[in-house]
């Protein structure tokens, strides 16, 4: 794996992947998603193509930071 810019200012440094099928049932799903935060795992590759990523997750809370452009825009703009 190499890193990924997901969008300006924001790389991946494990590049874009999924989380081991193992460790799906090791950790709890707040903790899988704290590894990403982590960069125990690799960015979704989602958060590439939309140009997010995960930035802060607790019990109820997720928040997601992102760099929105022309291509995401809708026909009225």
């Amino acid at each position: 794996m190499s890193e990924v810019e997901l969008y300006p200012g924001r790389v991946s440094p494990l590049g874009l992947g999924t989380i081991p099928h193992g460790d799906i049932l090791e950790y709890t799903g707040l903790e899988l998603l704290q590894r990403i935060i982590d960069n125990k795992y690799p960015a979704p590759p989602i958060s590439f193509q939309l140009s997010f990523d995960l930035t802060e997750v607790s019990e109820g809370r997720a928040v997601f930071r992102g760099m929105p452009n022309e291509r995401y825009l809708n026909p009225l703009g």
